[in-house]
């Protein structure tokens, strides 16, 4: 090998061959290429045995490129010159090149290790000794460590998660699954042993090859901080699911992720079975390298791994996969392989056992030196990072997290978030950068880091949005709902045509697009035409170069197709080639104007029968409110009744009112002394409440508990206080008049109650935090109401039931009604109250059936305000109207109830339970309120908006 600079060496001699008249300039470039021809140049041998200052300034150069074309490691063959032949290296002499290396490796700031020395081959010879050392780079800082990142596939019960533990913790498996606990994020997932969402996992390598595992660490940060704080390379796991039924989360987690080689799992007892296959093909469509690791050998019998591996080589030497298997059964196995691992053709496989450990090391050291396929040129453009999940931290805000596209970031900077369901982006700040859960000042192209974004709420963020670098004169980039594609239908079990809807996956985008038109009038397996898509609910952000994969599946059929996008303007250009379908898309910007929502009114008014003419809202409002109630638990009187040990003969006694009605004052007192808003104060109440359904205050301290509940709810809504300050708070309530805590004077034994409570808190409500508030019901359905009765003195009349809504939290009614229910028995009640008050206040007719003007049954209603006034009465709250007036409601309420007849539902506690009763109600031909039969005992409604 030459120490000199050859370029254009080719060009000169044919120019001096053929007589070319040369300028003066390439004539002294001639002659000294010429002398250095003539003159005996030393080759890469004596460079490393005998070197000189400029020998080690060449190879300085030399190696360096070398890194820096592999970003910060290579892998350097000694004893073979770089024309391929041999350098017949004694040991003596490669003891010496060894030092000549160490030489230049430190003015590199590098570290090397002899791969052959740590898999234990016999490098040793009498002549012609030959070696392979990784020359790493000791990195500055973490923005410098070199990460992979691996896709984790696989049929269910392959043993992925368990692989994962085994490799980054460094402890074998017992045989049971004890070494993929820790990678789990579900308590489900500890209880069957199958992952269901994106797991993650990260092994280190330093820069002299040695793998760092962290055991025995209590948190996942700590371990994750040790390593990245250790480690020159950094391998990132993405654990997928294996499920059939979670298969479009496995799609999102190889396209969300950006993962650069694929590792799909298959256990020798079982074989390519269930998604095996289908997993593979995912990763071949997508273009990522695919190894393959055989587990479970020491639980298999010879002749089923024997099938296992006839099969698997079958498939991958198939024309569908076309790949060359490579069985790796050595260290030098690992060496080859590597090097030529860039190549799509080769698709190495591994022999492993998790629980005796065999072949585990082949693995490991074939990680170790694994060439990134990442491309740097991306750090010169645009920053582009795609959104692929959502967080809420403590003291933080809102963080979101993905894979840096392109570009460079630094703290502080303005980025664009966007397309929202208008198409829209909005500005906003970056707070925060972390990188294995580390934090950095800049991030770059290429690593997978979370951001902290300023004034941005995290229910406003969805998967597959992205930000985008701001600059101020420059237009808000285009979003895009509809796209042309040329498809070419690989694979599909009937036709395709208009109307045609399927699952995209494009990086982080998960929506569904449906075919417009078509060149043909049908598609079948093997034909090519273009074809025009949208998407079904909001525009999207689109990339040029980006690869795509449709996902459709139905009752026992299953579609896929990939795109690959190479086009974006404003007939926007996207190539796509699928698995299932190739395509060539061309996006069409569109502009997104956002629905009004508005009232459908027809017939006559309630509020006022003698004007006919007047509109009124039929059954369904449409308020621009959801009257779609999430999943909670509402129990009847009944369960209520068996539910908690103070209750008794169906009804709460006056002790359990009383009781609830000082821990709900307790609550608001400290809400209100913490600076709470309502909405976080009421989230407490009803904590507490559904809490206290269970567990009787004679078994667990009820301010305890109320303190664990105001803990809990600020985090809900996202105004998190730290927990030694609301003791502060606490310890101000209960003794206001002693001197003032501080938080270091909080006692830990205190705290850990209140965590343990926590604990106990979260296990109770089952991990349910959904709750709506009556809040916004009320002042929607009162805004609704004056537009037809224009006398109604609305200001009054929010107040007062805005105060009952307030009030309706120290009882059980957020137990048993949805929001909406409440909300109308505090319009009802605020109404009489008013009236009661103040007999020229001009309220609500009491004629009026209230069931068709709030969705609500007339008996709830009553109940409600029935509720409420109990409240009032038994617990002395007399400070806005007198007691008696409070009396003289109720029992006109009893009164109606008892001309009204039994309840249809349920007409005491004590009788049969009848079938629920469902509604007349009519909306263009159908009903908006679906009544679900459920074991509970009272009618469970599911609202849709129209």
């Amino acid at each position: 090998m030459t120490i000199y600079d050859t370029t254009d060496e080719a060009a000169l001699l044919a120019s001096a061959l053929c007589n070319v008249s040369l300028s003066e300039q390439k004539q002294e470039a001639f002659d000294s290429l010429f002398n250095n021809l003539v003159d005996d140049k030393p080759n890469l041998k004596d460079i490393l045995l005998n070197p000189k200052t400029q020998d080690i300034e060449y190879l300085k150069k030399l190696l360096n490129d070398r890194i820096d074309q592999g970003r910060g490691e290579t892998l350097f063959e000694i004893g073979v010159e770089e024309d391929g032949s041999s350098m017949d290296l004694s040991r003596q002499e490669f003891e010496k090149a060894l030092e000549t290396i160490t030489t230049v490796t430190n003015l590199l700031e590098a570290d090397f290790a002899n791969i052959d020395e740590l898999n234990q081959l016999d490098i040793v010879t009498t002549k012609n000794t030959v070696a392979h050392l990784m020359i790493r780079k000791r990195p500055k800082s973490i923005q410098d460590l070199l990460e992979i990142r691996v896709a984790v596939v696989g049929n269910v019960d392959a043993g992925k998660s368990t692989l994962l533990g085994v490799l980054t913790k460094g402890v074998l498996d017992d045989g049971r699954g004890k070494a993929r606990l820790n990678l789990f994020r579900h308590k489900h997932e500890i209880e069957s042993g199958r992952t269901s969402s994106v797991g993650g996992e990260i092994l280190g390598f330093d820069s002299k090859s040695r793998p760092i595992t962290v055991n025995g660490k209590k948190s996942a940060n700590q371990g994750w901080e040790e390593i990245t704080d250790k480690a020159a390379k950094i391998l990132s796991f993405v654990d997928l699911a294996g499920h059939e039924k979670y298969l479009k989360t496995t799609v999102f987690g190889m396209t969300g992720s950006a993962p650069e080689f694929a590792m799909l799992m298959v256990g020798a007892n079982a074989g390519m079975i269930g998604m095996a296959k289908e997993h593979l093909g995912l990763a071949l469509s997508l273009g990522i390298p695919v190894l393959v690791v055989i587990t479970k050998i020491d639980s298999c019998p010879a002749h089923v791994l024997e099938k296992t591996i006839k099969e698997l080589t079958a498939i991958l030497k198939s024309k569908s996969c076309r790949k060359i298997p490579l069985f790796v059964e050595n260290n030098h196995d690992v060496v080859v392989t590597a090097q030529n691992f860039v190549s799509e053709r080769l698709c190495p496989i591994f022999q492993v056992s998790n629980v005796t450990g065999q072949g585990l090391d082949l693995i490991r050291n074939f990680l170790n030196i694994l060439p990134s396929l990442a491309k740097y040129e991306t750090i010169d453009q645009p920053f582009h990072f795609e959104i692929n999940e959502t967080y809420s931290v403590p003291f933080v805000g809102t963080v979101v997290s993905g894979v840096m596209r392109s570009g460079m970031i630094h703290i502080g900077d303005k980025v664009l978030l966007g397309p929202d369901h208008a198409g829209q982006f909005v500005t906003t700040t970056i707070k925060g950068i972390h990188l294995k859960r580390v934090s950095i000042p800049v991030a770059r192209a290429g690593q997978s880091v979370t951001f902290a974004l300023k004034n941005i709420r995290r229910t406003t963020i969805r998967k597959g949005q992205v930000l985008l670098s701001y600059e101020k004169d420059k237009p808000t980039p285009p979003s895009s709902r509809r796209f042309e594609a040329e498809v070419l239908v690989l694979y599909h079990s009937t036709t395709i045509k208009s109307k045609y809807q399927a699952m995209v996956h494009c990086g982080a985008v998960r929506q569904t697009a449906s075919i417009i038109t078509t060149d043909k009038t049908v598609l079948r397996t093997g034909d090519r035409a273009k074809v025009e898509f949208e998407f079904v609910k909001t525009p999207e952000y689109l990339t040029i170069g980006t690869r795509l994969v449709n996902f459709q599946r139905r009752a026992n059929e299953r579609c896929r197709k990939n795109y690959q996008v190479i086009g974006l303007n404003h007939t926007h250009t996207l190539n796509a080639c699928f698995y299932g379908h190739d395509l060539k898309i061309i996006v069409f910007l569109e502009k997104i104007e956002p629905s009004i929502s508005h009232m459908k009114m027809s017939g006559s008014s309630p509020l006022a029968p003698n004007t006919p003419s007047t509109p009124v809202l039929s059954a369904a409002i449409t308020t621009g409110l959801s009257f779609k109630r999430h999943y909670r638990p509402y129990f009847t009187k009944r369960q209520l009744a068996t539910l908690n040990s103070l209750k008794k003969n169906g009804a709460m006694t006056v002790k359990e009112i009383n009781t609830r009605h000082a821990s709900c004052k307790f609550i608001q007192d400290i809400g209100k002394k913490l600076g709470f808003p309502q909405k976080t104060i009421s989230t407490s109440q009803a904590l507490y409440h559904r809490f206290s359904l269970y567990y009787s205050t004679r078994d667990y301290s009820a301010q305890d508990i109320s303190v664990t509940c105001i803990f809990v709810a600020s985090k809900i809504e996202e105004t998190t206080k730290k927990l030694k300050d609301i003791l502060v708070a606490v310890h101000s309530v209960k003794y206001p008049d002693s001197k003032e805590l501080e938080p270091e004077q909080v006692s830990e034994d205190r705290r850990r109650k209140i965590i343990g409570y926590e604990k106990m808190l979260l296990e109770t409500l089952c991990f349910d935090f959904q709750l709506r508030h009556p809040f916004e019901y009320v002042i929607k359905f009162i805004k609704w109401i004056q537009a037809f009765q224009q006398s109604l003195d609305s200001k009054r009349l929010a107040k007062k039931a805005y105060q009952l809504a307030v009030d309706s939290f120290k009882t059980i009614l957020c137990v048993e009604y949805p929001a909406h229910t409440i909300a109308a028995g505090c319009i009802y009640l605020a109404s009489r109250l008013l009236k009661e008050q103040d007999a020229t206040f001009q309220g609500l007719p009491e004629s009026e059936p209230w069931d068709q003007y709030f969705l609500s049954r007339m008996e709830d209603i009553e109940d409600v305000a029935q509720q409420i006034l109990d409240l009032y009465i038994f617990t002395n709250n007399s400070s806005r109207i007198d007691v008696s007036q409070y009396t003289k409601i109720k029992i006109a309420l009893n009164e109606q109830a008892q001309n009204r007849g039994p309840d249809p539902i349920m007409d005491d506690v004590t009788q049969q339970e009848l079938k629920p009763r469902v509604p007349d109600w009519e909306f263009d031909g159908s009903s908006p309120l679906d009544v679900v039969n459920t074991n509970q005992h009272t009618v469970s409604y599911h609202f849709s908006t129209s």
